[in-house]
C-alpha cells in the first residue's frame, strides 16, 4: 500500500512539475534574440496600430529607433522585426519557421 501511494505522490508531482516548464501559450522561438544577441532577450508580441509599430520584448514596448542589446530596430513587421548590429542586418521571426514531416502509412 505504501509503494502504490509514493507512486501516486511521485506522478502527481512530475505532472505538475512538467506543467510548470510547459506553457502551451508561449511562443516558439522566445529564446531566438538570446542566439542572436547574446542576450537573455526574447519577442513576446507585435503590435501595429495604423501607423505606429511596437515590439514587445522582454516585458517592455519598443519602438523603431530603440535598442536592444546593442542592435537598433530598423523594421517592425506582423511576423518579427529587423535589427541593425555591428555585423549587419538581422531579421528575428516572432515563430519559429515550420518544419514539414510527411508521414507514409504502409499500404500506400
Amino acid at each position: 500500500m505504501f509503494k502504490c501511494v509514493t507512486l501516486l505522490v511521485l506522478i502527481v508531482f512530475s505532472c505538475v512539475a512538467w506543467a510548470a516548464f510547459h506553457d502551451p501559450t508561449r511562443p516558439p522561438n522566445v529564446t531566438a534574440l538570446a542566439g542572436v544577441l547574446g542576450a537573455d532577450l526574447s519577442i513576446q508580441g507585435v503590435v501595429i496600430e495604423g501607423s505606429k509599430k511596437q515590439v514587445l520584448v522582454g516585458g517592455k514596448y519598443l519602438n523603431i529607433g530603440d535598442e536592444i542589446a546593442g542592435a537598433k530596430i530598423i523594421a517592425i513587421n506582423h511576423d518579427g522585426i529587423k535589427l541593425q548590429t555591428r555585423s549587419g542586418v538581422i531579421s528575428v521571426s516572432l515563430f519559429a519557421p515550420v518544419k514539414k514531416q510527411y508521414v507514409v502509412s504502409e499500404g500506400d
